[in-house]
């Protein structure tokens, strides 16, 4: 397609562009901007500097021996190899760009299981935000354009592999969701879910 000519994502200013548009909106932005993905606010800007390096440091060697079965140094990228060849996992893509006329998103892995093609993220945080990575995950299925039916989370860290299902939305919902951002208008659904966390939380201090 013509509109998407040389698209290109630039690393640094998180930025994707092609010769039709040079201000595509990244499914990372947009899920902040509708407050849907996890706030590290508070949390000290060093150790925040340093999870970003160690999380951009696997998803490098994952994608390194992905696309060039270029051996790194870490014993998270051993662990994943390990799941690879154990599960007789079938890496289709890994680090693959999708995007529509006003969205664009990286897609860290898909791959084919038991015949069963997947759509992954790999997260090094210390916790899975499910609800989070559900949104991302359906989002990039609803850019990719695939009846795609299953999706994980990777988990990876120091001593920990896991891999944990996430649930899909629905297509019409993820359309909803970017017509709600580009419409400056609230997601009715986060809302009602992000009240229901706070009154738990309310709840539990509370108990």
């Amino acid at each position: 397609n013509d509109a998407f000519i040389n698209f290109k994502f630039f690393e640094k200013s998180h930025k994707y562009t092609s010769k039709e548009n040079d201000n595509y909106i990244s499914i990372t932005t947009l899920l902040k901007a509708m407050n849907i993905s996890p706030s590290y606010a508070e949390v000290n800007e060093d150790i925040l500097g340093k999870a970003k390096q160690y999380g951009e440091l696997i998803h490098k060697e994952i994608e390194n021996w992905n696309k060039e079965d270029k051996l790194g140094f870490t014993e998270e990228l051993d662990n994943f190899i390990k799941w690879v060849k154990n599960n007789k996992i079938n890496i289709v893509a890994s680090e693959y760009m999708v995007h529509n006329s006003r969205v664009a998103g990286t897609i860290d892995l898909i791959y084919r299981e038991n015949n069963e093609l997947v759509i992954s993220d790999i997260k090094t945080t210390s916790i899975v935000h499910k609800e989070s990575v559900s949104w991302q995950l359906s989002l990039y299925r609803y850019l990719l354009g695939e009846n795609i039916k299953k999706a994980t989370c990777i988990h990876i860290r120091p001593n920990l592999y896991e891999v944990v299902d996430i649930p899909l939305k629905s297509n019409e919902e993820c359309e909803r969701l970017i017509n709600c951002y580009f419409n400056q208008e609230p997601y009715e659904i986060a809302i009602l879910e992000q009240q229901q966390i706070q009154t738990l939380i309310d709840l539990q201090e509370y108990i």
